[in-house]
């Protein structure tokens, strides 16, 4: 069923005016049916699920959720091959298949085997599966190293030796000064907007705290509020252990000091389940298990659940009077723990993260230029990436530019040179390989030694290099492209270049001449400068505004100046009109409009701003009660990309999203 609201993108309503998560019927059936002896009909005319399906149909008309259920019961989500999960044996234990290990003497074999159902089995003789999980982070450690190393001159051993967990110094303030602030574009496990306000709300300043947080941010602590309740406790020290009596708190005082007196990881619960039950370590793994699955043992096997009961919950109740506790507090500490294990993480996964997120955020703090590059290489997308990362840098105050790679010197990837001996001062240059609308062919063309080698000291000497076989894939249209970026400036401005180029490639940039009436065969000549300037803007109205939005197309950010910047003084003056009082005024150039359906089945637009007040892009909402004010036909001719004015309300609906504007004028600037 989870997979139903997963694919479809929607929570499950829980009442008439809330939404909440899949959990809340998934847990009914839990609670109300036996899986073992489960019935799909059964399950479906229940008055609650009845209910529940009416509900989701007011979501989603368009979706037959009993179809779907009936379709997907019993049928498998996925099967497939779980490359990392590996057990290393000595070649005699033929326990599957064994697949030769390259190059390695000590366990030259493997046993690939299948993820479901492999691991009790593997366990109950005695060996143990790892996970091996490739990580984009791992590459981006190696690449800020090679290219720190190689900046200040240095051999990569003893840059790899600052971030050695074994000699690492694990606290210093700065990086976790950016961590609370949010410079954390890029790290592993800390970069989304929700993890960002936790850090700052939990004032992390330990490997701890982040290990922390990492086992907070997950579905099951924040939807119940746990983050809140540790949080809370961090702040106050005072209230630490009021939860519990004076004699049991002291009994597990030192388990739970580090997590502010709630046990936060899986390892602490099976600590307290050692202090208080006395179980040994044999005992720990089923005590854990039981407590976080024992609701529904009782409902699909009661013999196999009251067997569970007297070995873990009736030894922890009579050790724990053994040890002079309540009986009553026994049992609020005994539902805690099952309520926490419902929300508790392996601490050993958490701080591991926590650690390699510290490494990466070491550089972010200490090396920006070089870590930025490395981010952006290993990005799938990085256009999308790139306008968060230039805002980051701007909160943070610090001088690195970006700019364009020029003609003579193409890097694949981007690259940080520093300006002296400082690497929070230089300039980030843009990976060619990013860019977009240049071709494989014609990249390959740029990036080959033949060309970095041609001669060419201006854009005619450029030209001619081009028209040679091996270059010919660097055609008109990647040549304008460069020009309309800022590729070729070393040759002249913007409009200068693209003028030269449509002169040499494109035959409309010509002049007829005038000849006697007798001759049939018309003569031409190339136009001079001024007049393919002049024609080019009549054509593509070659202003500012068509190379910011050039440059905005080709790598997701523009680094000219907004061309919209002149309405600055205008939104000032509307900003201080009481007829706009308490709304909010913008401007800018637009750079995408979409007409939407919403999940209702409401239509809305979506207009992007490359805003005057706002580094990064804004997104502005119309929605259909709003069109006839704002006009669907001045939203239509919006696509057309213009400069224009924005007056809008924010919106509040929603606490936990950033903050929107729902837009009620538009104007369009001539």
């Amino acid at each position: 069923m989870k997979y139903v609201w997963k694919t479809l993108d929607i929570r499950y309503p829980n009442s008439e005016n809330s939404l909440r998560s899949s959990d809340e019927i998934s847990k009914y059936l839990d609670s109300n049916y036996n899986i073992l002896k489960f019935d799909i009909e059964d399950f479906l005319a229940d008055e609650y699920v009845q209910l529940q399906i009416k509900k989701f149909a007011k979501i989603r008309p368009d979706v037959d959720l009993p179809l779907m259920l009936r379709t997907l019961y019993k049928n498998l989500s996925g099967i497939s091959v779980h490359a990392g999960g590996i057990v290393i044996v000595d070649p005699s234990e033929n326990i599957v298949p064994l697949v030769p290990l390259v190059d390695n003497d000590i366990a030259p074999y493997a046993s690939a085997f299948g993820e479901s159902g492999s691991t009790k089995e593997l366990e109950s003789i005695g060996k143990i599966k790892f996970d091996m999980l490739g990580l984009a982070n791992l590459r981006m450690l190696h690449d800020v190293v090679r290219s720190v190393a190689a900046g200040f001159g240095m051999p990569e051993k003893t840059i790899y030796n600052k971030i050695d967990p074994n000699e690492m110094d694990l606290e210093i303030p700065e990086v976790y000064e950016s961590f609370r602030e949010g410079y954390t574009e890029g790290i592993f496990q800390f970069s989304s907007d929700g993890m960002t306000k936790l850090l700052n709300d939990f004032e992390v300043e330990s490997i701890y705290d982040l290990g922390i947080c990492n086992a907070l941010y997950r579905p099951g602590p924040l939807q119940n509020g746990f983050d809140e309740l540790v949080i809370a406790a961090k702040r106050n020290p005072h209230r630490q252990g009021t939860q519990y009596s004076a004699k049991l708190y002291e009994l597990i005082k030192d388990i739970l000091t580090k997590t502010y007196s709630y046990p936060v990881f899986e390892e602490q619960i099976g600590l307290i389940g050692q202090r208080i039950g006395d179980f040994d370590d044999s005992q720990l793994n089923g005590f854990r298990k039981f407590l976080k699955d024992g609701k529904v043992i009782k409902i699909s096997n009661p013999e196999a659940f009251r067997k569970k009961e007297e070995e873990f919950h009736d030894q922890f109740i009579t050790n724990g009077l053994k040890k002079g506790l309540d009986e009553d507090e026994i049992e609020q500490l005994w539902s805690s723990l099952v309520q926490f294990s419902d929300y508790s993480f392996n601490a050993s996964h958490a701080l591991s993260y926590s650690l390699l997120a510290y490494q990466t955020q070491y550089f972010n703090t200490v090396y920006p230029g070089y870590w930025y590059s490395a981010v952006l290489n290993q990005t799938k997308d990085a256009a999308k990436m790139l306008p968060n990362i230039m805002r980051q840098i701007r909160q943070r105050g610090i001088s690195i530019q970006f700019k364009m790679p020029q003609i003579r010197n193409i890097h694949d990837q981007f690259a940080f040179k520093m300006n002296g001996d400082d690497p929070s001062n230089g300039t980030v240059f843009i990976g060619f390989s990013s860019i977009k609308g240049m071709g494989e062919v014609a990249t390959e063309n740029l990036k080959s030694d033949a060309f970095k080698t041609a001669q060419f000291n201006n854009i005619e000497e450029l030209l001619e290099v081009c028209k040679e076989n091996k270059f010919r894939a660097v055609n008109k249209t990647v040549l304008l492209t460069m020009a309309n970026i800022g590729m070729l400036e070393e040759f002249g401005s913007m409009q200068e270049v693209r003028a030269q180029i449509l002169i040499e490639k494109d035959k409309d940039y010509r002049v007829e001449l005038d000849q006697d009436e007798g001759k049939k065969r018309k003569k031409y000549r190339p136009m001079n400068l001024d007049e393919a300037m002049e024609k080019d803007f009549q054509d593509n109205h070659t202003d500012d505004l068509f190379f910011y939005q050039a440059q905005q197309e080709a790598i997701g950010t523009s680094f000219m100046p907004n061309p919209a910047m002149f309405l600055k003084d205008k939104v000032e003056e509307l900003s201080n009109n009481d007829r706009f009082d308490g709304l909010h005024i913008d401007a800018g150039v637009v750079s995408d409009v979409k007409l939407k359906l919403s999940k209702r089945g409401t239509q809305y637009y979506t207009i992007r701003l490359s805003s005057i007040s706002n580094p990064e892009p804004v997104d502005y909402f119309v929605w259909e009660k709003s069109f006839k004010v704002v006009g669907e036909d001045k939203l239509e001719a919006l696509k057309k990309f213009d400069k224009v004015l924005i007056v809008g309300h924010e919106n509040t609906w929603d606490e936990r999203r950033d903050t929107t504007y729902n837009v009620d004028e538009i104007i369009i600037v001539e």
